[in-house]
């Protein structure tokens, strides 16, 4: 009898035990068939800065109706107005003395079709490039002296630098040069590819890059929708950097090598694809967060517009916002580092950066002669 007990006891402790163990084993394996690998590197950032602390407010000769869009280059400062006689403000931009201006709204020559912001760019030097609904365009800016040694801009507006867009690409989203020959801006078709190229001089369209890693069950058009981001070509054209508007995500693609290589930086600690999809890889459709909002470069650096906020919307269509932080704009390296995080006020939305990370710009919506300057501090 004792041996039988013995054994029964023994029986059931090793039943336990193997249940015990084979729960774990599907545990285990359960949590790691759902463990999925992310795609980019947590960055965290060594430095903050308060913006408005040192910020100056600097009177200006001329209205600032509705700005759309800012660029900057060493000496010269550009605004892109909602609409007006002059679309195009030129201010110095150590003095921000108003220089001169150029374009209207039209169909002329001289003129552009609803020009894009998100077109806006300086190409190179003193040479702007600008994207309205039909074309893009680049427009070399010089100054002179008139007739009482007073310094203005004068701008070329020549036909032969008007290239129109191929029809795929109307309108363009991101529309930038990227070298003298092709535009490239974002993907919005039927292909799986992150970027679409027009090679306007001999008139071919390509598509660049795919999309990030994360997958999604979604046609390219839903992709392009899940994935839109906000791009810049660096000034010597040779690297492309990208924020992500519904993912903590910043890109880089280095185009010099024979085949680009990219850098992947994210500013939240949960895996991107958690974000966005859910553990089948379909959309998350209640995702209504924003991350970032616009991006600028320097010669040495990206700054990032960066605002989280939950977007839902009530009964009658009305939005409803929810900030999970404040305005600020995120600072990295070209090679994938975080290095600063600047706190803006709310308003501090339009900006520019000299492309020797000298100044920042930024208009104010509701104070159309004045533009703000903020000295930048050394990130490294």
């Amino acid at each position: 009898m004792k041996g039988t007990i013995r054994s029964l006891i023994s029986h059931s402790a090793i039943r336990s035990i193997l249940e015990k163990f084979f729960i774990a084993i599907i545990l285990l394996t359960t949590f790691s068939c759902n463990k999925r690998e992310d795609i980019a590197e947590y960055q965290t950032f060594p430095n903050e800065f308060i913006v408005a602390n040192d910020l100056e407010e600097i009177p200006i000769e001329v209205d600032l109706f509705i700005v759309t869009e800012m660029a900057a280059t060493d000496s010269l400062l550009f605004t892109l107005l909602y609409k007006g006689d002059e679309v195009v403000k030129i201010f110095d931009n150590q003095t921000l003395e108003y220089l001169g201006g150029f374009g209207s709204e039209g169909e002329g020559p001289n003129e552009f079709f609803y020009p894009y912001q998100n077109g806006f760019r300086v190409y190179e030097g003193n040479v702007l490039s600008m994207v309205d609904r039909k074309s893009i365009r680049t427009i070399q800016v010089s100054i002179q002296k008139d007739s009482n040694n007073k310094r203005v801009a004068t701008s070329t507006l020549d036909e032969t630098q008007r290239h129109q867009l191929a029809g795929v690409m109307m309108p363009l989203n991101e529309g930038s040069l990227l070298n003298d020959s092709t535009v490239i801006g974002l993907n919005q078709t039927s292909e799986d590819s992150q970027f679409i190229t027009f090679d306007f001089v001999n008139k071919k369209i390509d598509y660049a890059h795919q999309f990030p890693p994360i997958n999604i069950e979604a046609t390219p058009f839903e992709m392009a929708h899940w994935l839109n981001s906000y791009m810049k070509i660096s000034r010597d054209h040779s690297k492309i950097a990208i924020a992500y508007e519904k993912i903590p995500l910043i890109r880089v693609i280095d185009l010099k090598e024979y085949q680009s290589t990219e850098v992947l930086m994210k500013t939240e600690e949960a895996p991107i694809a958690d974000l966005i999809v859910d553990s089948e890889g379909r959309p998350i459709k209640t995702n209504g967060i924003i991350y970032y909002y616009d991006m600028e470069i320097s010669n040495e650096y990206i700054f990032a517009g960066y605002h989280k906020k939950e977007i839902s919307y009530s009964e009658n269509n009305e939005p409803q916002h929810i900030n999970h932080s404040g305005n600020e704009i995120h600072v990295f390296d070209f090679q994938g580092n975080a290095l600063a995080k600047l706190k803006l006020d709310d308003w501090m939305r339009q900006f520019a950066v000299t492309p020797n990370s000298s100044y920042l710009y930024f208009s104010h919506p509701e104070k159309e002669n004045s533009i703000f300057r903020y000295e930048l501090p050394k990130f490294k």
